[in-house]
């Protein structure tokens, strides 16, 4: 059996693509802790997905620790960056020893439900495995070497998703959105620079970062929109509404950026109500 936590839109787009496969879907109780029943599922199961938003990554994994059972695969479904640049499999590793591997996008979840067809890359241990599991007739699943790469990119596109409607609700300007990914993408190959040598797997980042940054049903496009707008009024930068992965991302990094990473340093100051839009560019293009 396979256990899917985090019963969220993308644990349901895993429950769809699993199909006849018998699985079960799985998530927290409103006070943060297991039932009994779902602690039965996870100590179960033979497969493990985890679909859940990065800033419950570790405490999921301290509550799952006791219960999962040794050796089985696991399939992290979970986009963002810890302290020291880490990955979600990274950090898993440090907890569970067991066959990690990673699930990259591009993958809207509203778009995977609606049967729209897509790639999607799956990398580190078993990952074989899993895209035989997950493949269907508009689900096409591309096995990649570089986990860590595939993460870090999947990551990072949500900052840049972020400044893309930003872009876009401020200035409604489609030259604005692309000189905003291009700067910010030479930014991300810079800090990725910090965990290894050599470039990002483009499968994954570039159909990643496209599909995020073009798209309203992205939630980092949508806030980076929501800003943009309520700024381009005159009206105070509203609250996320949910998460909102490129937010913590974006804090993540912050240690790298001084001097560095000039234009996602300003797109944090401008998000923080700090610098007006129209400044951002200013100090990284002269």
């Amino acid at each position: 059996m396979i256990t899917i936590i985090g019963a969220g839109k993308f644990g349901q787009c895993i429950s769809k693509l699993l199909g006849e496969n018998q699985h079960v879907l799985v998530d927290v109780e409103k006070d943060g802790s297991y039932s009994e029943k779902t602690k039965k599922c996870i100590g179960d199961a033979d497969r493990l997905a985890l679909c859940v938003p990065s800033a419950f990554l570790e405490g999921c994994l301290q509550m799952v620790k006791p219960l999962v059972k040794r050796g089985i695969p696991i399939l992290s479904c979970t986009k963002g960056l810890f302290s020291g640049l880490k990955t979600s499999t990274e950090i898993i590793r440090k907890v569970l020893k067991n066959p990690v591997a990673t699930l990259n996008g591009p993958n809207l979840s509203v778009e995977i439900m609606a049967g729209k067809p897509t790639l999607t890359t799956i990398a580190g241990d078993r990952a074989e495995e899993w895209a035989s599991l997950l493949k269907s007739e508009n689900f096409f699943p591309v096995v990649e070497n570089d986990a860590v790469g595939a993460e870090f990119g999947a990551a990072a596109k949500n900052i840049v998703a972020l400044g893309v409607g930003l872009m876009d609700g401020y200035y409604q300007s489609c030259n604005s959105m692309g000189s905003f990914a291009a700067l910010a993408v030479r930014e991300v190959e810079q800090l990725y620079k910090h965990k290894k040598k050599g470039s990002l797997p483009q499968l994954s980042f570039l159909g990643d970062l496209f599909a995020t940054c073009a798209s309203e049903d992205s939630r980092n496009h949508t806030y980076g929109h929501l800003v943009g707008k309520a700024l381009r009024e005159g009206k105070s930068i509203p609250k996320p509404d949910g998460t909102v992965e490129g937010l913590h991302a974006l804090e993540t990094i912050h240690e790298f950026m001084h001097g560095k990473l000039p234009l996602l340093h300003n797109l944090r100051r401008v998000l923080n109500g700090r610098m007006r839009v129209e400044e951002l560019f200013s100090s990284v293009v002269k």
